[in-house]
């Protein structure tokens, strides 16, 4: 999950380069032997997570099931929705952004997350910041995080 935050036009990197590692955020009071290698919003929400909730092989295996139908598939896709909607809306409490982009491998299949992590946003963010706040899923696709790391080697040339 992102690593980086970006704000007022500015990178935010932390003392030791890994600001933004939200996909350490928890999420539960009870921890998991995973979470001390993935991060516990990760194991929740991530698409390797939601492969294991729906004991399938891929996210997108999920994916394609839920689309046909299968009704575990798509139970899993909600809770995994959810999970990202509760960490989406602690970042939204904590920054109060205008706006959050959403990228990476799920949100290909962004119509079956978009709406539940948005009223999942709006259930548990701040109400002020979660009227205020849009949540859009990136033009970029997949491209993104590289994208992104040609931006952040540009910002590195004096």
């Amino acid at each position: 999950m992102g690593r980086e935050i970006y704000t007022g036009g500015r990178l935010i990197r932390g003392v030791g380069g890994v600001a933004g590692a939200v996909g350490w955020m928890a999420l539960k009071r009870e921890f998991q032997e995973i979470d001390s290698s993935m991060g516990c919003w990760e194991a929740e929400a991530a698409g390797p997570a939601l492969a294991r909730a729906a004991g399938r092989a891929s996210a997108e295996a999920v994916v394609a099931e839920a689309r046909s139908g299968n009704a575990h598939c798509r139970a899993a896709i909600e809770q995994a929705a959810a999970s990202l909607g509760l960490g989406i809306a602690n970042l939204v409490s904590i920054f109060n952004p205008q706006m959050v982009v959403l990228g990476g491998g799920l949100m290909q299949a962004g119509d079956l997350f978009l709406a539940p992590i948005r009223t999942t946003v709006r259930k548990w963010a701040n109400p002020r910041s979660a009227n205020q706040v849009r949540i859009e899923l990136s033009m970029l696709g997949d491209k993104a995080g590289l994208l992104g790391a040609a931006r952040l080697a540009l910002d590195e040339i004096p």
